[in-house]
């Protein structure tokens, strides 16, 4: 894989699908429970035990007259903010195949976070009870995403007027200027950075390597339209992350790093962050690491923290032969280009081959 690591404006790397922004919202999201004076005039408007539709049926309803009720049934009202950071809602995954294929279709169109909802998050649930499980989706992050427009964007109907950046503290902000959320536009209108597809990723007919720079970047919305240098997003882990950072509180770090076990067993994720321990352990050393791992369309990513030395590594590639994110929730690792998984896969395919047979 190729990393890039510079920190200049012209090689702004795409970086996330899902990491980045998740910190971001969980820092938003915890603004509600704050002192007042630290919450930069959210005030208490989403303690996360509150239901989610609270907050984001007013949103709905002014755009196209909806619920989210409507949408998921009478389940929705058992859904709340820590459910969506903890990813234990036990809401489906928007991008499950028909989401990237449409994206493919039409390179150029930036899915809204109304129509990401509407037409590609399904109205079933993963498990019974909210809080019960953990698995993880990125319509979570959508759904946090609304919930801030709510109260911040100023207008019920620009969702895209809230301000993404707006989630780091100011006394902060100086320091990440090569950091940016898109909510219109394709790749290469914010990286000269092409990303890359491998054969049959997205489509198992499709033969040869996929050049993605002229797709939307919009990528989700808050699961994953975010822009910037390996450097800035190390500097916000670091911050989020080391004891005394200026990100979020003591409590809510302690929070951020209380992994359940997910469908699988393993330690898995705590609000907004990824046990990464799989990642860095070997045979004859266990390794304490957590993060969040990044996958959009030809871009990956991962930045992991490690609270035994207070460091961390941050690692973007622009060629994405499969996500990372897979492996994290197999807990199985991505080295040599994800040989593992694939070879996995592959071997699931096969066994599934051989009962049709």
């Amino acid at each position: 894989c190729l990393s890039i690591s510079s920190t200049s404006l012209s090689h702004r790397m795409l970086y996330v699908s899902y990491d980045f922004s998740d910190f971001l919202f969980f820092f938003q999201a915890e603004d509600g429970i704050r002192d007042a004076q630290e919450s930069r005039g959210l005030g208490d408007v989403h303690k996360r035990q509150d239901p989610i539709a609270m907050h984001i049926d007013p949103l709905l309803k002014h755009v196209n007259q909806s619920t989210l009720e409507q949408k998921f049934g009478a389940k929705i009202r058992n859904v709340q903010v820590q459910h969506l950071l903890h990813m234990s809602s036990g809401i489906s995954d928007y991008d499950r195949g028909n989401y990237s294929r449409d994206q493919f279709r039409r390179p150029g169109h930036d899915f809204s976070p109304i129509q990401i909802l509407r037409d590609y998050v399904p109205a079933e649930f993963e498990f019974e009870n909210p809080g019960s499980q953990q698995s993880y989706s990125s319509t979570n992050y959508v759904l946090l995403g609304l919930i801030l427009a709510r109260h911040s964007a100023g207008t019920l109907d620009r969702w895209e007027s809230y301000d993404q950046l707006s989630v780091i503290p100011e006394a902060l902000r100086p320091g990440f200027d090569e950091s940016l959320f898109v909510n219109h536009g394709a790749c290469s209108n914010s990286t000269q950075m092409h990303g890359f597809m491998a054969p049959g990723f997205y489509d198992p007919h499709q033969k040869g390597v996929v050049d993605v720079w002229h797709v939307s970047c919009a990528g989700g919305w808050t699961a994953g339209n975010y822009v910037g240098s390996v450097g800035d997003v190390a500097k916000f882990t670091h911050e989020l992350y080391r004891p005394g950072g200026g990100i979020v509180s003591r409590t809510s770090q302690a929070d951020m790093i209380r992994f359940g076990a997910g469908f699988h067993g393993f330690k898995f994720y705590g609000m907004g962050t990824f046990s990464l321990d799989w990642a860095v352990s070997t045979n004859q050393s266990n390794i304490t690491a957590y993060g969040h791992v990044g996958d959009t369309y030809g871009y990956q990513s991962q930045t992991t923290y490690f609270p035994g030395l207070d460091a961390v590594i941050t690692v973007a590639t622009n060629i994405c032969l499969l996500y990372t994110s897979d492996a994290a929730d197999e807990e199985d690792s991505v080295d040599l280009g994800g040989r593992r998984i694939i070879k996995k896969k592959k071997r699931e395919e096969m066994r599934r081959k051989g009962e049709t047979e």
